[in-house]
């Protein structure tokens, strides 16, 4: 019977406190995975201005900080922006729901179904509810800024090393990997096109929702068609509602209101414009020309992505998913060529 020396025992030890702490270590950054990857989706992003910059000044410490600071300010001051216009608009509506007159749709809508609808405190109860809930989206989103400091200052932070280390970290983990320098070249050269492609991919289908949002409610007479459309642009990247939860009921009130040529236009224009063409053809087609991702993956990924990860999951989904294709390309051709050989 053979038996086990104390070395063997060494190793089993080993083993043992090693796996400990790499479980402790993952329970202590368990909480930042989405603050680590959105750090590496934006350096990845940001890297060539970075690399731009430090050709020019000769300081990779200082440009790193300089395209860090950029970031921050390119993201923070149009959120803030962003929810001080929305609140501000969805206090306005609040306060003006009392002097609203609901008389006349109400009698249009008891003509139209023949039913003894009370549709004047329906309306009134509706809107006041929605200017609530944007009211709650402003103030969130504000309080998200204040209170998630910790989480934003971490991206930043992580963000900056990733550029100012990112060369040296990414020579470590090519050596830790087992493939061939082939590979090795393949899978990193993927990783920063997808990125790029999908973040590239995401913020075109951003703005043509805009602009394609804004063209419609401004030909419909829809008051603040810009606060609007920026809504619209945001609501673009959310799986289920998409835009139609923000101009589907603005159609409901043109129509009960009497407006019905504006609710028509605007019915058909975006349901033609942006929930057929937009968010089914052209999301697909962007994604697939700027990343080359197959547009089942992409739906997937965006859609587990955003389960598991929260928003950097638009991005990380589909990077995932689609990584998870190219490493099965790559053992399927060692394979073959181990068959060959």
């Amino acid at each position: 019977m053979k038996t086990i020396s104390l070395k063997d025992y060494g190793k089993v030890l080993f083993i043992i406190i090693l796996t400990a702490f790499i479980y402790v270590s993952y329970k202590i950054i368990s909480p930042f995975v989405g603050a680590i990857l959105a750090a590496m989706v934006l350096a990845i992003v940001a890297y060539p201005l970075h690399k731009k910059l430090d050709n020019k000044i000769r300081k990779e410490t200082l440009s790193a900080l300089l395209v860090t600071l950029f970031v921050v300010l390119l993201i923070t001051i149009p959120a803030l922006f962003f929810s001080n216009t929305l609140l501000h608009e969805a206090i306005t509506i609040h306060n003006s729901i009392g002097t609203m007159d609901f008389h006349t749709p109400s009698e249009r809508l008891k003509e139209m179904t023949g039913l003894n609808i009370e549709f004047d405190r329906y309306v009134k109860e509706t809107v006041k509810e929605a200017s609530n809930f944007f009211i709650r989206s402003s103030s969130d989103m504000i309080r998200f800024l204040a209170t998630g400091f910790v989480h934003l200052f971490t991206t930043f932070f992580i963000m900056f090393f990733f550029l100012r280390d990112g060369k040296g970290i990414l020579r470590e983990i090519r050596k830790s990997l087992p493939l061939s320098e082939y590979q090795k070249t393949r899978l990193f050269k993927g990783t920063v096109d997808k990125i790029n492609g999908i973040f590239l991919g995401f913020l075109a289908l951003g703005i043509a929702e805009f602009i394609a949002a804004f063209i419609g409610f401004s030909i419909g007479g829809i008051e603040n068609a810009l606060l609007w459309s920026l809504i619209i642009a945001i609501f673009a990247y959310i799986p289920l509602l998409g835009p139609a939860a923000v101009w589907a009921p603005s159609v409901i009130y043109l129509f009960i209101t009497g407006k019905t040529g504006q609710a028509i236009f605007i019915a058909i224009y975006f349901i033609l414009v942006l929930s057929f063409y937009m968010d089914n053809i052209l999301r697909a087609q962007l994604i697939k020309k700027t990343a080359k991702i197959n547009p089942i993956i992409s739906l997937l990924g965006i859609f587990g992505g955003i389960l598991l990860f929260g928003i950097v999951g638009l991005i990380i989904g589909p990077l995932i998913l689609s990584l998870f294709v190219l490493l099965y390309k790559l053992y399927m051709e060692e394979k073959e060529e181990n068959v060959e050989t």
